[in-house]
């Protein structure tokens, strides 16, 4: 058993505690019991691991609703000369060269770095979305046991497309995957598409059919730039998200990431469906694409969800993004308060809860061990009522002491037990470097559809 105690507890969820000097008891990956220290130890005799906490705030981890794991080799990258115009020439030179020149070894030298970056931020349940055209075939077993490795709560995929003709290739990965890695503890799956844009009515159908027969969502990119509906309106004759709902793929379990551009009829049918949006607000001002009107989107009963579409691993950096964007988008200070926290502390915990089917992302019995420490001692009373002001103007900024997944502590005090950090980062830096001479060769990528 572990026992992180001395610290003053939040447990998130509904109810929100906030119970100074407070103590939880985890037994392999699951939450015991909150209380005083000495009474959990008097119900639970036997050895027992003790973090201390003193003076430090504990609180569940948090969760990053979409992120791109492979993206770190982009860091850095040699892009001399490149300066897109626009989302397709982002694509085209840089993402989708990226992904079709990675290589087996490549996926776990990218994806461990980033992992080990949200650890330290306090995330410990990330769903991912990969892309590597190049390498398709085993590659989710690469990623997998990197997260596996860094010990960080995950649900990867594979975002199939057509743009090279590789579809049928990404949903025989995601099948392969799907087959043999449900469930999982740490470890969960879903069905990916790239985006409707990429994508051929073919392998949409066959994307839908694989996630019914597994019964696991989809995960696609959705109107992050206009061009996504322009294409659906010119090859097919409806917009993006009636062109989904018409090939049976929204439902409850859909995960939408960005939905930007989406009209009203596009909204009622996405909650008719009790899809998911996934707002990625820093990636959406980095790649100038707009910002999607969250405010309307719950509005209209929509479930939306906070990620950082590979930008960070840092939720608590994408929570004041989404705060600050909604209050510039609407021009009024009194929005966004409620629905940027909202976002990252219940719909995103929600939406994993519904992935893992138990509680992540609140402290209470039975839920998954994820426990976070942070070196924050409130300079003003804490409470309940007013937690959020605290995590978005202190909280934000304070560093994570412990970082606990699964009853196992992955993190502390900027070291990684069982991981030779350093190693990771000399060996990511090798790869990298023969990576940037692959990605140097590649042409610019365009899509065939």
């Amino acid at each position: 058993m572990l026992l992180v105690a001395g610290g003053t507890v939040v447990t998130l969820g509904s109810p929100n505690r906030v119970l100074p000097g407070a103590a939880v008891l985890l037994d392999g990956d699951r939450v015991v019991e909150i209380g005083a220290e000495a009474d959990l130890r008097a119900r639970h005799p036997g050895a027992v691991q003790r973090v201390d906490a003193t003076g430090k705030l504990v609180m569940p981890g948090l969760v990053c609703a979409h992120h791109h794991l492979y993206s770190t080799f982009a860091r850095g990258a040699p892009l001399a000369g490149f300066a897109p115009a626009n989302f397709l020439e982002i694509l085209q030179g840089l993402w989708w060269k990226l992904d079709l020149a990675l290589a087996p070894g490549d996926v776990r030298l990218s994806a461990l770095p980033v992992l080990l970056d949200a650890l330290r931020a306090g995330t410990t349940t990330v769903i991912d979305h990969h892309e590597s055209q190049g390498y398709q075939e085993g590659v989710l077993d690469e990623l997998a046991a990197a997260c596996r490795e860094a010990g960080v709560r995950t649900c990867v995929t594979l975002g199939a497309s057509d743009r090279l003709g590789r579809g049928a290739e990404g949903i025989a990965e995601n099948r392969r995957f799907l087959a043999r890695a449900q469930p999982d503890d740490l470890v969960r799956g879903m069905v990916g598409l790239h985006a409707p844009f990429t994508v051929s009515p073919e392998t949409l159908g066959a994307a839908v059919e694989l996630a019914r027969d597994r019964h696991v969502g989809l995960h696609v990119h959705v109107a992050e730039d206009r061009a996504d509906q322009e294409h659906s309106l010119k090859h097919y004759g409806v917009r993006a998200i009636e062109r989904l709902g018409r090939a049976g793929a929204l439902d409850e379990r859909t995960l939408i990431a960005h939905g930007i551009h989406l009209d009203a009829a596009e909204r009622e049918r996405l909650q008719s469906a009790g899809s998911w949006i996934l707002h990625n607000p820093e990636s959406n001002m980095n790649n100038a694409v707009g910002a999607a009107d969250v405010l309307a989107l719950m509005k209209h009963g929509i479930h939306v969800a906070l990620g950082t579409d590979g930008m960070s691993s840092d939720m608590r950096a994408q929570l004041r993004a989404a705060f600050l964007l909604q209050r510039q988008l609407h021009g009024d200070p009194r929005v966004a308060w409620m629905e940027s926290l909202g976002m990252l502390l219940d719909a995103n915990a929600r939406l994993a809860s519904r992935i893992w089917g138990r509680p992540v992302g609140s402290l209470a019995p039975g839920g998954v061990g994820d426990v976070v420490v942070y070196a924050y001692d409130p300079p003003t009373p804490l409470t309940a009522d007013n937690f959020g002001g605290h995590l978005l103007f202190g909280i934000l900024d304070a560093s994570v002491d412990v970082t606990i997944v699964g009853g196992v502590v992955r993190h502390e005090r900027g070291a990684f037990p069982g991981l030779d950090a350093p190693g990771v980062h000399a060996r990511a830096r090798e790869a990298a470097s023969a990576f940037w001479k692959r990605f140097a060769a590649t042409p610019d990528v365009t899509s065939r559809l």
